[in-house]
């Protein structure tokens, strides 16, 4: 009964309205384990009808799957060696799912409330959960963003803002548009690619919209959790 909705290997879906991608990792610690399942409670009481995907990322302890399954939300498990972290969980899950509207964030964010009352009403391409304005990584590390940079064919990274967990709202075009250009596409198997990532995505977001002042979630919406996984 609890396997009919872990999906190995699904179709390609349409969904209504509003997808939620959610990149999980957990060790084998109780107390982290408990912090992610309130979490997921807390997904399905503030979201009580979108579709949730959770993605897992070979988390060492897997107790939260049956939690999941019980409120109605998808698991994908990510068997992949080069496409793993928040930007491997949400390639995986747009292989399989598509939608008006996306929501990929980790899966220790903690809602206090929807992000916007009404988010049909949100016009915006993308809205970031949190902007960083500080590179704080060394040249190697400089080094991985403006490689990256410049295969998706970008100049480097000239001090835009992070997105800081690789957090973030967007609109069905911008998606499109994303996965037109291949940045989901490129190996992030590495905790520094997942760091420049953010650095990747925040250059990306803001040339594609003309350095405009991308908006960010409402910091009293919710709560990131922080467990220092290795």
């Amino acid at each position: 009964m609890m396997d009919r909705k872990i999906i190995d290997e699904p179709e390609p879906k349409a969904v209504d309205g509003l997808l939620i991608i959610v990149a999980v990792y957990i060790e084998n610690d109780e107390h982290k384990l408990n912090i992610l399942k309130s979490c997921i409670q807390q997904f399905r009481k503030v979201y009580e009808h979108e579709t949730i995907v959770l993605v897992d990322n070979n988390s060492k302890n897997v107790e939260w799957y049956e939690l999941a399954l019980s409120l109605n939300m998808h698991i994908i498990k990510n068997k992949s060696n080069h496409f793993r972290y928040e930007i491997g969980a949400y390639r995986l899950a747009l292989k399989h799912f598509r939608a008006e509207r996306y929501m990929c964030i980790q899966g220790t964010i903690f809602f206090n409330s929807k992000i916007v009352e009404d988010i049909d009403a949100l016009h915006d391409d993308v809205i970031i959960f949190k902007k960083h304005y500080t590179l704080s990584w060394n040249d190697h590390g400089l080094s991985i963003i403006n490689k990256y940079l410049n295969f998706l064919g970008m100049t480097n990274w000239n001090n835009e803002p992070l997105v800081l967990w690789n957090c973030f709202y967007c609109s069905r075009p911008f998606m499109e548009k994303m996965i037109e250009t291949g940045i989901l596409d490129l190996l992030c198997n590495h905790k520094n690619i997942s760091c420049a990532y953010e650095r990747i995505l925040g250059t990306y977001f803001h040339r594609t919209l003309s350095n405009k002042n991308i908006k960010e979630v409402n910091p009293e919406t919710y709560k990131k959790i922080e467990l220092c996984q290795q």
